[in-house]
């Protein structure tokens, strides 16, 4: 267990209360300054709200469903959830949907994140995090860190078989008024029911990850995250969080 680790027991089922990442915008605020704690707040209201004030284009009505895998090895795919625009000269009545070229952008680098720090190592791979995190944030996942262990699923027992979900990605982007997208924040829903050679296990991790453009890619320059290891007896729950001065930058914040 690490420092900062809470466990609890198994009670209905692993989504309980201990592992529910804390709001993303408090811890935020002080970092990314006036435009990018707007960005963060409407992104916590995009994912607690109805959204009904939102426009047709902005929101489907019908939800798609989470990818999933029924036998090993384990394969999941990142696909597109809701997606909106919020910041500098965005009606917040109406927020416009995600340009199309940027959502795949961003969900790609998802993908790759997902791939790479989840499903590898339940594979039996090793987590590979080189180039999806931006110079002031990949110091913080290096090997053996704290906030490795929980935006990478490594240190469990060999996995026989499992299942795995991924819910669809939603996205919030953050405009700077001047045709810009310096921000997109992305929430991840990552499950795995696994088979090991200790008995079975559950992963859980939910967040948020903070991108941002990076030549012709998108790095990952903040993240708020939790991660569950339930293994049917008692749910041990790490949480990690980081926001760099880059962001500040990227946002346009005063």
């Amino acid at each position: 267990m690490l420092a900062g680790d809470t466990v609890s027991p198994r009670r209905g089922g692993i989504l309980n209360a201990a592992m529910t990442p804390r709001p993303l915008a408090p811890r935020l605020a002080p970092i990314l300054g006036a435009s990018a704690l707007a960005f963060a707040l409407a992104f916590g209201f995009a994912a607690c709200s109805g959204g009904s004030d939102d426009p047709p284009q902005a929101r489907s009505t019908t939800r798609p469903e989470a990818t999933t895998t029924t036998a090993s090895p384990i394969d999941v795919e990142a696909t597109l959830g809701a997606t909106r625009v919020v910041g500098a000269g965005v009606d917040p009545r109406q927020p416009p949907a995600l340009d199309s070229t940027a959502a795949s952008a961003v969900l790609g680098a998802v993908d790759r994140y997902v791939q790479r720090a989840l499903v590898a190592p339940l594979r039996g791979d090793t987590a590979d995090l080189e180039g999806l995190f931006a110079d002031t944030t990949a110091p913080l996942v290096a090997v053996g860190s704290h906030d490795r262990s929980v935006l990478a699923a490594e240190g469990l027992p060999t996995v026989t078989t499992g299942a795995a979900t991924l819910e669809p990605v939603e996205l919030v982007g953050l405009t700077d008024g001047f045709a810009t997208l310096p921000l997109v924040s992305a929430r991840v829903a990552f499950v795995a029911e696994l088979e090991t050679v200790d008995g079975p296990l559950t992963i859980t991790q939910l967040g948020e990850l903070v991108l941002t453009p990076a030549g012709d890619h998108w790095v990952i320059v903040g993240y708020d995250v939790a991660i569950v290891r339930d293994d049917g007896t008692a749910a041990t729950t790490t949480t990690a969080t980081a926001a760099t001065a880059t962001a500040t930058t990227m946002a346009g914040a005063p």
